[in-house]
């Protein structure tokens, strides 16, 4: 296996309110962007507060998904 994490920022920013995804669908939409290049999704990791870690903090703002595909 190999292993991917990555961040789902759900912040969307627009010049209206018009037309804006919620939260749900920002995350849902990039989860099945992953899975249709074989990736699958596992879990999600909790933030980490910058007083536990002494490399570079998660953003407590954001969500962090860890994927994992067959090698070859």
């Amino acid at each position: 296996w190999e292993y991917e994490v990555r961040t789902i920022n759900p912040n969307w920013e627009s010049d209206s309110s018009v037309g804006v995804p919620h939260t749900v669908d920002i995350v849902e939409s990039f989860i099945n962007g992953m899975g249709e290049m074989g990736w699958e999704f596992v879990s999600f990791l909790p933030p980490i507060s910058q007083k536990r870690s002494a490399v570079e903090p998660l953003d407590p703002s954001a969500y962090y998904a860890v994927f994992k595909r067959r090698v070859g």
